[in-house]
């Protein structure tokens, strides 16, 4: 069989990573010729990659998606008459991973249906649901029936037809756009127009359990339970957008199944899934990852396997209170192995004094008491790399002190939460290591978050104003991370497992950690340092979970199913009965309404789907919107409103003018950024 193959990729960085030079290879392997489009700007050195494996590389400006590039390439790069010398066409992107059989499998497979003139891999089924863009804006009410156009096989007869033609010369077709409308224009249309003209498509993935009949259950599996179709239903490809944590999946699960999926291409297929965690933690933010691939990992507290103690850890026992180590020492201390590698911090020599003489009466073997009298432990740390890098992982656990007016019970519920899920016992330690064993891109392990007394706050809060200084210190760490003010972080209580070259950002002599926190902003930058232990991870090209006991884990599971209740039911007194996305929206357009009424002037910034989404939001709640914003160097496209589209650059904001930041969440910290940059104070973000 004669192919050409049309590959269309973007990577925001000019990079070509790992998962798509397999991609290629694969291509490479059913293709006479391989084209690839590279949308945007791209490093000299990956050009140079993509040329191994392509016959022609073609790099254009970034406009109009996978449609855009796709359409060039037909009209100008390869040229109609070279087309037509082929028997089928592949169109591709990058935006999945696999695939996880070879593709020449595939392709034999979908041989077998000759009848069909188009095919692809999955599919989307139709919907119809008039509800849903009132629950999820810049949604679709309607969607037809249609292959998903990230992967597309055109057969002989409908390639060299002239309706195929006449499609890529559609004026409208690969126009830089609003989201909503390419997809229309070129995914839905694209199955439609050919199957309206008589010809057949079908797709690899046939159907499954969750296609039915009644339009308004169905919904995009690939994203929202792409485990299942991997798993039950051999979908070769997993789509990089299920990564995205996103409140439409509990619309229909838990997203329970994502994580099935990943562990099934790691047991059951020859796939390198180390090339999906590559591009993940390169370019996904890692709060996204955990909630998504639910990294929460609960362990026994005896012990899971017969094989010998480990013996590349230390544990780390920061002890800055003097009036609380002897009962550290008797609660945690004393019941590890005399074996155990330890090293105790405290503030002065009588207090070392008094430990060692009871690491001696208690039989330890291997402990340090080190006197450490600096402002910021994690600058004692910065200063231990010989000492460290002796060992695989290290474990750090600081203590906590309530305030005078707080009860002595906040504290220990807080150690319960942090220390026992740490190092509960030997026998949990040894667990821990063999699950890090276990996972060789797992680099991190903290306590959830605590959620008694004050902690409860921080639940809603998680950055609690320190996300500036948290960015400020990722630079000066030089670490390559994404960090978003607008998702929240975790593992934020001091106290960890990790991998000892996670820790290398901290080893460099360049910068005093110690300096940097003493200043009037102190507080918000020892904050910062907690936070940055993840994104320390992510930068060194592993990602982080959080750890429990089993214990721990049945405490705590009933203690937030009765807090999610009680806040459920005070918020239905208000929003009555509804499922948690219609919910969730609701309480936001109450809050949106209430600020917009706040202000003499309201501009929304972002004149895309979600920008007049809320903009008819806001109309029917009586609020007059003064005009749309959108950045420098964006194109002001046409809206059904006579509303006016400036740019933020333009505008002279002052104390009672507001703006709605109304794009979809990946974008949002960006436009934050740029409002906040132009002098706006007063800032809404949906």
């Amino acid at each position: 069989m004669n192919r050409l193959c049309i590959f269309q990729m973007y990577d925001k960085d000019g990079i070509v990573d790992r998962y798509v030079l397999y991609l290629l290879a694969e291509l490479r392997s059913v293709s006479n010729r391989l084209v690839v489009v590279y949308n945007g700007m791209i490093k000299a050195e990956y050009e140079s990659m993509l040329k191994k494996y392509a016959d022609n590389v073609y790099i254009r400006a970034d406009l109009g998606g996978d449609a855009g590039a796709y359409k060039e390439a037909l009209n100008k790069f390869i040229g109609w008459e070279n087309v037509y010398k082929y028997d089928e066409l592949i169109l591709s992107n990058d935006t999945y991973y696999g695939p996880f059989v070879h593709w020449s499998n595939i392709f034999s497979a979908m041989e077998k249906k000759s009848e069909l003139d188009y095919w692809g891999l999955t599919k989307m089924s139709e919907t119809d649901d008039t509800n849903r863009s009132e629950m999820v804006h810049g949604w679709f009410s309607y969607i037809p029936r249609h292959i998903q156009a990230y992967f597309v096989v055109v057969r002989k007869n409908l390639l060299c037809s002239n309706i195929f033609r006449d499609f890529w010369n559609k004026n409208n077709l690969g126009i830089a756009g609003s989201y909503k409308t390419a997809v229309a224009d070129f995914e839905f249309a694209f199955t439609s127009d050919f199957e309206k003209a008589g010809y057949k498509w079908g797709t690899y993935v046939g159907d499954t359990k969750y296609d039915s009949s009644c339009k308004n259950n169905n919904f995009p599996q690939c994203t929202l339970h792409a485990g299942e179709l991997i798993y039950r239903y051999q979908c070769p490809v997993l789509k990089k957008k299920a990564f995205m944590q996103i409140d439409d999946i509990f619309l229909h699960s838990g997203h329970e199944d994502l994580r099935r999926g990943m562990e099934y291409i790691v047991k059951e297929t020859d796939y390198d899934v180390n090339m999906i965690w590559e591009n993940l933690l390169r370019v996904y933010n890692v709060v996204d990852l955990r909630e998504s691939l639910h990294l929460n990992y609960i362990l026994p507290i005896d012990k899971s396997s017969t094989d010998m103690k480990s013996d590349d850890k230390v544990i780390i026992f920061n002890m800055p209170y003097q009036e609380q180590i002897e009962k550290n020492f008797t609660d945690y201390v004393a019941i590890l192995s005399n074996d155990t590698p330890i090293i105790i911090v405290v503030r002065d020599g009588a207090e070392a004094a008094l430990l060692k003489e009871k690491c001696l009466a208690t039989g330890k073997k291997q402990y340090n008491i080190v006197v450490y009298n600096g402002n910021c432990f994690f600058e004692w740390i910065s200063g231990q790399e010989k000492i460290l890098n002796q060992y695989k992982y290290i474990c750090v656990v600081n203590d906590y002190r309530v305030e005078k007016r707080e009860s002595i019970l906040i504290e220990e519920t807080f150690k319960c939460n942090t220390w026992n899920n740490l190092i509960q016992n030997d026998d949990y330690i040894e667990n821990v290591i063999e699950l890090f064993n276990g996972n060789s891109k797992m680099g991190l392990l903290a306590p959830s978050e605590a959620y008694h007394a004050r902690f409860f706050a921080e639940l809603g809060d998680t950055w609690s104003g320190c996300f500036g200084e948290t960015k400020v210190l990722s630079k000066k760490l030089g670490l390559k991370c994404n960090l978003s003010i607008v998702k929240s972080t975790f593992g934020y209580a001091g106290s960890f497992w990790c991998r000892t070259e996670i820790l290398t950002a901290l080893f460099k002599k360049n910068f005093n950690i110690e300096q940097w926190v003493t200043t009037e902003f102190e507080e918000a930058r020892r904050k910062a340092l907690y936070r940055i232990l993840i994104y320390m991870a992510q930068s060194a090209g592993f990602y982080s979970a959080t750890l429990e006991t089993a214990e721990y884990a049945s405490v705590a599971n009933v203690d937030l199913q009765y807090l999610l209740q009680k806040l459920v039911n005070r918020a239905q007194v208000e929003f009555g009965s509804r499922e948690f996305v219609s919910f969730i929206n609701a309480w936001r357009d109450k809050q949106m309404i209430e600020f917009a009424r706040k202000h003499k002037k309201i501009y929304i910034y972002g004149a895309g789907d979600y920008g007049t989404g809320i903009c008819e939001i806001l109309q029917k709640a009586g609020v007059y919107v003064n005009g749309f914003l959108i950045s420098n160097g964006q194109k002001k496209l046409s809206i059904k409103w006579p509303i006016s589209i400036e740019y933020i650059s333009d505008m002279n904001f002052i104390d009672n003018i507001g703006i709605i930041i109304a794009v979809k969440q990946s974008s949002q910290a960006f436009l934050l950024q740029e409002a906040q940059k132009h002098g706006c104070k007063h800032i809404f973000c949906i």
